[in-house]
């Protein structure tokens, strides 16, 4: 992997039964600007295996929907179900700043509400005339 680490997810399976101890790592690295590379890694527990790229995208969110997407589809999975152990996100995203801040807004004359004649006691007093 190269670039800077920005989030991982880390999952296992167990199965003593059939004697299975294996993990799954998904992981997102920034490589530049605007380059986001979702990363694979996956084998028996204890062995030593090499992270893959499974794509590289253009933005952070395209490349987020992808890792949850592959997330998803091990912890989900009928045969085999994973186990999600951790999730780290390591560093913020450096994205250009095309998201929209927040303003001050603009001070309002406070709300006055009106006070209204009082209303005679008597039966007709009570009907308004519209």
């Amino acid at each position: 992997m190269t670039g800077s680490l920005i989030k991982e997810w880390y999952l296992e399976h167990h199965s003593p039964r059939e004697n299975k101890h294996k993990f799954y790592e998904v992981s997102i690295c920034q490589e530049d600007m605007n380059s986001f590379t979702v990363y694979r890694r996956y084998g028996r527990i204890g062995s030593n295996t090499k992270a893959k790229p499974i794509t590289t995208l253009s933005t952070y969110e395209a490349a987020e929907i992808l890792a949850h997407e592959t997330v998803s589809s091990k912890r989900y999975n009928n045969r085999d179900s994973y186990d999600l152990v951790s999730c780290k996100d390591m560093l913020p995203v450096s994205t250009p700043d095309n998201r929209p801040t927040p303003k001050a807004m603009p001070k309002q004359e406070p709300f006055v509400i009106e006070q209204t004649k009082p209303v005679s006691e008597d039966l007709w007093g009570c009907i308004q005339v519209a």
